[in-house]
């Protein structure tokens, strides 16, 4: 990946984080004192919730439930928080 950025002269980082370049960092020790997991990937998932709420509904694959368990608690709209599995009969008809 490295070589062909720098073949192209295109900037990158090995240590490129969402956190890292939009995230307010007031916002995510926020999300951290009400429960959000302190791990990359819970947070780069809610940073793209909180970018997208507005305007589109983002799909998060959450195997462990800690997303969906976050985001009702946070929920302060009170718009409810739809849980999908892939196995279900209308799943390609919910995406």
């Amino acid at each position: 990946m490295g070589m062909l950025c720098r073949k192209y002269k295109i900037e990158f980082s090995y240590n490129y984080s969402l956190k890292g370049v939009i995230a307010n960092e007031e916002e995510v020790t926020d999300w951290l004192i009400k429960g959000l997991p302190n791990e990359q990937v819970c947070v780069d998932n809610m940073i793209i919730v909180s970018e997208c709420k507005e305007t589109h509904y983002p799909v998060l694959i959450d195997p462990q439930g800690q997303a969906l368990k976050f985001l009702q608690q946070f929920s302060q709209t009170g718009e409810p928080v739809v849980q999908m599995k892939i196995t279900q009969a209308n799943a390609t008809y919910l995406l």
